[in-house]
């Protein structure tokens, strides 16, 4: 890199590795200034020489991958599909590595414009707005927060709220109040919403408060200038900024700015006119799951599905035909054989999309 990037980048190198990238890019890190933190990233990787934009996107999913993978960060909540900081994270480990997080989040929707990966629940949202100040986090959390993360737990304390009977201390006697410092307290009709609230605040927020905190600074440090996002902005529509739109894959978008190289031939226009059939003739789950295997996300940018430029390569000539479409999701690079007939073509797209599982989410 040139002289003027050194000043206005950071400008590092990591393993490529879950395990490595995220040991380097906390040691890059560490004992920066915040000025040098807010700075836009060029990153590359190890004994790799491409640097540039589609290199930071593959950055953000591969140093992602690498912290959702670490328990010491992050539990998965395999009926949800969704992660929550565990209750006992050590602190003095994963303080940096959570602030660390709050920045790429930051950075996803500010200088570097790359989608984040939509493996956290709206709750964590909330809670960034809630760092910030923002008028319009929630004042106090509730059940239907607690079911983002916990909904067994939240189904329980329901029935809790909604029993009526005197005998209520005895039967939820062992709901595990002591846990939030209820053990010196009796739980009665008239008691059972504090008992409610508190356990419900004790499992959202105080078990996890060094984590969301850290997560909150770090956030704050990227994007906190922004009045749009301490005062305009609520939890879901920061998910949508940050993570991309959440709505059906529309084939007919991604063609209209989809771009071709590698096809000369005056008969590949029928061929490309079969990719797009066969896409078009697919579900909604198989054209997410496309999605998923060209560009490591299952969200549309927040301009639309148009917008995710999708690049159709021509892969290898004759002798190639029995390979597997790949991908380099880094450039949104779909690399596509010449398959004989449309069948075939049909039946090697989708063994190559259904093993894909993208980023973020087991």
């Amino acid at each position: 890199p040139d002289q003027d990037c050194l000043r206005s980048h950071q400008v590092f190198s990591v393993r490529r590795d879950p395990q490595h990238i995220v040991e380097d890019f906390l040691a890059h890190w560490e004992d920066k200034k915040e000025a040098y933190i807010r700075r836009r990233l060029n990153v590359g990787f190890e004994n790799e020489v491409a640097r540039g934009p589609g290199v930071v996107r593959e950055f953000f999913q591969k140093v992602m991958e690498g912290f959702l993978q670490d328990d010491r960060f992050f539990e998965f909540k395999p009926q949800l599909r969704t992660y929550w900081p565990p209750p006992d994270a050590d602190v003095e480990f994963s303080r940096q590595g959570y602030r660390a997080i709050g920045v790429l989040m930051g950075k996803a929707l500010g200088v570097e414009q790359v989608l984040f990966p939509a493996c956290f629940p709206t709750l964590l949202y909330d809670r960034l707005l809630h760092f910030l100040g923002s008028p319009l986090a929630k004042p106090e959390l509730g059940l239907e927060d607690l079911s983002q993360i916990e909904d067994a737990v939240a189904n329980g304390l329901r029935e809790v709220l909604e029993y009526a009977d005197d005998d209520i201390g005895e039967k939820y006697e062992d709901l595990g109040w002591e846990r939030a410092g209820l053990d010196s307290c009796e739980l009665s009709q008239a008691t059972k919403e504090r008992f409610v609230s508190t356990i419900v605040r004790w499992m959202l927020v105080d078990r996890c408060q060094v984590a969301l905190e850290e997560l909150g600074k770090g956030f704050e440090l990227s994007v906190g200038q922004s009045q749009m996002l301490r005062t305009l902005v609520d939890a879901r529509q920061l998910e949508q900024i940050v993570c991309g739109d959440t709505t059906a894959v529309d084939i007919e978008a991604l063609r209209s700015n989809a771009s071709y190289q590698g096809w000369d031939d005056e008969e590949d226009d029928e061929y490309l006119d079969w990719f797009w059939s066969v896409l078009g003739e697919l579900d909604d789950e198989k054209k997410t799951k496309f999605v998923v295997f060209v560009t490591a996300s299952d969200r549309a940018p927040l301009g639309g599905w148009r917008d995710c430029r999708l690049i159709v390569q021509r892969s290898g000539r004759e002798e190639r035909r029995d390979c597997l479409p790949a991908s380099f999701t880094c450039m949104s690079m779909l690399m596509l054989p010449r398959y004989e007939t449309r069948a075939k073509l049909r039946s090697k797209l989708l063994q190559a999309i259904e093993s894909s599982e993208g980023f973020g989410l087991q």
